[in-house]
């Protein structure tokens, strides 16, 4: 049977900075260090906001496989 994928909540930095009361250049940082979920269209940082409140909320980054590459 088919299954609906579930899509991302993709928002650019200034709009998660409104939504989470997190500041412009925090949620920056936090893209430099790769401790969330983003993608970068063209000029723009698109940022995926399950990442960043689930790093607010337990303050570990997101779980992927490239990270996991890397170490």
């Amino acid at each position: 049977m088919y299954q609906s994928a579930r899509s991302a909540t993709m928002v650019s930095i200034k709009e998660a900075s409104r939504q989470t009361g997190i500041s412009y250049e925090f949620i920056r940082q936090l893209i430099r260090e790769r401790k969330i979920i983003y993608v970068r269209a063209g000029v723009k940082f698109l940022v995926n906001m399950e990442s960043l409140v689930e790093y607010l909320s337990t303050g570990e980054q997101h779980d992927s496989a490239a990270d996991q590459e890397r170490a």
